[in-house]
């Protein structure tokens, strides 16, 4: 049941992260596009940053997670720090 739980707050902290991320492309590209679009078609220009935004929240939503889980096996482990976790 404890697995359930987990995996229910995992995706529920994942479909946050997501909403984030797609207002902060958002808020993004009405403030940086325009200034981008002369050196760089505006389609070029938007697919690049939808790489950058949501590449850069993977990594952290990842390493958050991590830290956590980590965090997590080692107070249960009571002391034991060999332990770790990786996600992937």
């Amino acid at each position: 049941m404890a697995f359930f739980y987990c995996f229910v707050g995992v995706f529920g902290l994942a479909w946050l992260v997501t909403i984030i991320a797609n207002t902060g492309r958002i808020v993004i590209s009405i403030k940086f596009l325009p200034l981008l679009t002369p050196y760089i078609e505006y389609a070029q220009s938007h697919l690049l940053l939808g790489i950058f935004i949501y590449v850069t929240m993977l990594i952290l939503y990842y390493l958050r997670l991590n830290f956590f889980v980590g965090r997590g096996t080692r107070d249960e482990s009571r002391g034991n720090t060999n332990t770790e976790i990786l996600i992937f």
